[in-house]
Formats: C-alpha cells, structure tokens, sequence
C-alpha cells in the first residue's frame, strides 16, 4: 500500500473565505431575491408554529387531536374550521408586513 499525501481543502471551499465583503457585492446583490424568499418563508413558519396549539387552547381539545385532523386522520368540521380561520388570518398578518431586507 503507498503512502497517502495530505488533502488540502481550500478555505473558499469549506464557506471560509477571506475574500472583503466589497469584492462579493455581485455574488450579494444575485442572491437578493433568494434571501428575501427565504425571510418570507422564516417569518411564514414562525407565524404558523404553535398553530394547532391555539387552536386546541381556543377549542378546548388536545393538540395532537388538532393534528389528527389538519393531516385528515379524523374529521371535526369545529376543528376544520378553526385551523382555516387560524390560518387566514396568519396570511393576512404576514402579507400586511412590508418584507424586511437580510441582515449581513
């Protein structure tokens, strides 16, 4: 068996460049509309977490029954209803916010 010789991986490769933010300014104004999809997608998901938790709070039913029924596992129109009414308005809320640029 020969002898291994060291790999060397680049510090550009592993996401550690060097390179002054100045010199990225190309690279940072393409990914603009892809970093302002992902602070829209962010605030989406964190205005839905706990969703099925006030809906079962509101309705007085267990959450992983909530659950149950937004997956079509059982059905409760109550509860069908809830998770619609919860979930327009988060859309409403979130739309109504002007989208924030990305922090560097």
């Amino acid at each position: 068996m020969g002898r291994r010789l060291p790999v060397r991986i680049s510090r550009d490769v592993l996401g550690c460049t060097t390179t002054p933010p100045e010199s990225r300014i190309g690279i940072v104004m393409e990914d603009q509309d892809s970093l302002r999809k992902v602070s829209l997608l962010n605030r989406y998901v964190q205005s839905l977490c706990g969703l099925y938790s006030r809906v079962a709070r509101q309705l007085n039913v267990d959450r992983s029954y909530v659950s149950r029924v937004a997956r079509g596992e059982r059905r409760s129109e109550q509860i069908e209803q809830a998770l619609s009414s919860e979930f327009t308005r988060i859309m409403n809320e979130n739309e109504a916010q002007p989208m924030q640029p990305m922090q560097e």
